[in-house]
Formats: C-alpha cells, sequence, structure tokens
C-alpha cells in the first residue's frame, strides 16, 4: 500500500514500478539488451527517448527500411545501436553519453557491390566512448552504399567515423558536410575520420 509521496513499488510478476504522486522525473536503469529486431522490416521509431541501460539500445539483422526519427538515446553504458540491412535511416536524432559506439551500420553487399542506400543524417553526437574508450565511434560502418551526412560529432577520446578496407570492409560510403571537433582527446593513432 503506498500512502506517501514518491514512495514505489515494483510488481515483481510484471516489472511494472508504481509511483504515489511523483515529484521528480525518474530514471530506471535496465540490465541488458533493449530490442533485438530479426527479419523485420518497415519499422519507424519516432520522437522516442532511449536512456540509462548497461547494454545496447538496439540489435537489428537482416531488417530493412528501419528508421529513427528524431529519438534521443542517452547515458548507455554500451552501444547505441546495431543495424544491420538495407534502407535504414537514422534521422534527426540525438546520442548523448555512449559508452561505446553510437552507432554500428552495416548495408548493401560489398561483394556485389549492391547499394545499401542507408543514411545517418543530421544527427548529434555528443559524448561517445565515454566507457570503452578505444576505437568507439560515433558512427562505425561496414558494406556498401552508406550516407553520412550533416552531423555534429564531439567530445569523444578517439575517432568519430570509421570504415575502412580491413575489418569493416566498405565501398561508396558518402562522408559530406559533418561537424566534427573535439574528438581524439585520447588517443595518438587516430584520426577524426
Amino acid at each position: 500500500e503506498l500512502d506517501v509521496e514518491d514512495e514505489y513499488y515494483i510488481d515483481d510478476r510484471t516489472g511494472v514500478l508504481y509511483v504515489l504522486n511523483p515529484t521528480e522525473d525518474y530514471a530506471i536503469m535496465l540490465t541488458g539488451l533493449m530490442m533485438t529486431l530479426n527479419d523485420v522490416d518497415h519499422l519507424t521509431f519516432k520522437r522516442l527517448g532511449f536512456s540509462y541501460g548497461t547494454d545496447d539500445v538496439l540489435s537489428a539483422s537482416n531488417s530493412d527500411y528501419i528508421e529513427f526519427i528524431e529519438c534521443r538515446f542517452s547515458h548507455m553504458q554500451d552501444y547505441g545501436i546495431l543495424l544491420y540491412g538495407d534502407n535504414n535511416k537514422v534521422y534527426g536524432c540525438e546520442f548523448i553519453d555512449i559508452g561505446a559506439r553510437a552507432i554500428e551500420m552495416g548495408s548493401g553487399d560489398r561483394a556485389t557491390l549492391t547499394l545499401g542506400n542507408s543514411v545517418i543524417e543530421n544527427c548529434l553526437f555528443d559524448g561517445f566512448g565515454t566507457v570503452s574508450k578505444s576505437g568507439h565511434s560515433a558512427v562505425n560502418v561496414r558494406g556498401c552504399g552508406i550516407r553520412i551526412a550533416h552531423n555534429e560529432m564531439c567530445n569523444a577520446p578517439h575517432s568519430a567515423i570509421v570504415y575502412s578496407e580491413y575489418i569493416w570492409a566498405s565501398n561508396y560510403i558518402t562522408i559530406e558536410y559533418n561537424y566534427i571537433h573535439d574528438v581524439v582527446t585520447q588517443a595518438s593513432d587516430a584520426g577524426a575520420i
């Protein structure tokens, strides 16, 4: 029985949190991966907030036409989103205080040079690689046909954008009009891109 302001109860069976007249916002940290998508197509997340997790927000494999529009990802201990598939879009999102990579994206087929047509655009990445400092960028891409444009990437110990022809094999990656500053603050063998 709740009878005092801000008193709370968590129902063990349902996982529902009950709070009596909260006087302030509450943040609850989730343990484990928030969402997993496998072979899911045509799904849009719009104006949602994902915060305070000990693992990744989303892991999606073989999933096409997945969109994150104007979402906010903050205070994550590990990755933001891992998104593998074609025609995926991350647009107008904010990634604040991400423990490892903010976005890892695989799209297209490098062997056949089939374009994936995926985009990461108009996003803010402020503070990534805050827990796992080395090798964790704002954006890490592999595949063929990915566009990274009009983003701001800042305040990180390592690189902002990573792609290469070795581990993260990539072709036709377009990187344009990004504002990158205050990165590679704790590494010597790295660059902004």
